[in-house]
């Protein structure tokens, strides 16, 4: 059994969508390894940090899966062994915690509700120094990780949108960043790296995003699983059998596994040839979703590629290098994900159907196949067009590939 084939089988029970599960579990991977391992030029690395936003309707799961995502992060905590022998925690951080009576976590994270500002001051704070040995010597590596499970993201980005965007570009590319406040003067971030993991709606992201913020690079950079629906409705949260938290446990161990790992992780030279010959000669022509939202996103794919590729080898290998199978498996993985992502990002309003055909969708998937007539009956006090207007949505949404005609000519939610 493989370490996703535990996890998903320890969230088997919680009706979240199938995405969450798999992104949550990627995110995992992702925050373990922190700024400690990377690939590339040394002088321009790649790290394996990524942004997850789940986006659907209110009650469909994505607090579930960001609170077991946090709560897996926040298991292991930075013990006097770890100091020694692996990772020094700063002064500032131990004295933060000292201040609220908490230990310090093994993998550093944010509160699970924040602000901008908060968010740089708890960076700025969660400053470590790794240990690594090259050519018999031990030398330090400092580094300031920290990653963010926010069930809902409306905390961070209601404010002070544009600085946070251009805060969380520099963070995604681990680069440094400076912070220039008021009250308590400048923070400064050296060897940056932030794992972002929050769920929202499409609404609140059509309220809050523009168009510029989006092509200026953050969507780009963001992962949006995107869903209808749960996998199945209950009436509480589950409660973990034995067989399931024995799976956990190894789990959990493997992250603490993670959390030692050091140094450069090399792609096979099978990797880099067919992930070079993808990149050249198929991305442009091989998309499974041509939206032209999507088209920042396509845009840095090589990049997104990589880091998925080092997360799917590192979710079971604790070897420094990267095969054939996991790049080819990592695209997979993407164009999954890819198909349904444009209805997160989705901020046009100048067709006025354009919010009639998503509530027309989610009423087909919430209450199964309807007929034309059934959904003319439902939504005629907002079809300005009439019917014509329906048959416009019904076509779209063929086109879309998002409906199908099925049995007694219904349309059904692929």
């Amino acid at each position: 059994m493989t370490n996703k084939d535990r996890w998903t089988f320890y969230c088997s029970d919680i009706c979240s969508p199938n995405s969450f599960i798999d992104w949550g579990f990627y995110y995992i991977i992702a925050s373990a390894l922190q700024r400690r391992v990377w690939t590339g030029d040394v002088r321009k690395p790649l790290f394996s940090n990524i942004y997850v936003i789940l986006t659907a309707d209110p009650g469909v799961g994505k607090g579930l899966i960001v609170t077991e995502v946090a709560k897996v992060l926040r298991y292991h905590k930075l013990t006097k062994e770890s100091q020694e022998n692996n990772e020094n925690i700063f002064a500032e951080e131990a004295k933060a915690l000292k201040a609220i009576g908490e230990k310090p976590l093994l993998i550093p994270m944010g509160a699970d509700a924040t602000t901008y500002e908060a968010l740089v001051k708890a960076m700025s704070r969660a400053c470590r120094c790794s240990w690594f040995y090259k050519d018999g010597k031990k030398l330090p590596y400092i580094h300031s990780s920290i990653c963010f499970c926010l069930e809902e993201i409306s905390s961070l980005f209601r404010k002070h949108t544009e600085d946070l965007v251009r805060f969380l570009l520099v963070t995604y590319d681990c680069g440094d960043y400076r912070y220039d406040t008021v009250s308590r003067g400048l923070d400064v971030i050296k060897s940056s790296c932030l794992n972002l993991f929050g769920g929202t709606t499409p609404s609140f992201i059509k309220r809050i995003f523009g168009d510029e913020l989006l092509t200026d690079g953050f969507a780009s950079r963001t992962i949006f699983p995107f869903e209808l629906g749960n996998r199945f409705q209950r009436l509480r949260p589950p409660s973990f059998n034995e067989a399931q938290i024995k799976e956990y446990e190894i789990l959990l161990k493997h992250v603490k596994d993670l959390s030692e790992l050091h140094g450069e992780v090399k792609f096979t030279s099978e990797a880099e040839k067919y992930l070079e010959h993808w990149w050249v000669h198929e991305s442009l022509h091989k998309r499974v979703n041509n939206s032209p939202k999507l088209i920042p996103y396509y845009a840095r794919k090589n990049i997104t590629v990589q880091k998925l590729a080092m997360i799917l080898h590192f979710s079971d290998s604790l070897e420094m290098s990267v095969n054939l199978d996991e790049c080819k498996a990592a695209l997979v993985v993407l164009e999954q994900v890819e198909k349904k992502m444009h209805n997160a990002i989705n901020l046009s309003t100048k067709n006025p159907l354009a919010e009639l055909s998503e509530n027309i969708l989610k009423y087909i998937h919430r209450n199964g196949p309807q007929s034309k007539k059934e959904l003319l009956i439902e939504f005629w006090s907002d079809l300005q067009g009439g019917k014509e207007a329906l048959d416009a949505i019904l076509e779209y949404l063929i086109t879309a590939q998002l409906v199908k005609i099925g049995e007694g000519k219904k349309y059904e939610a692929i």
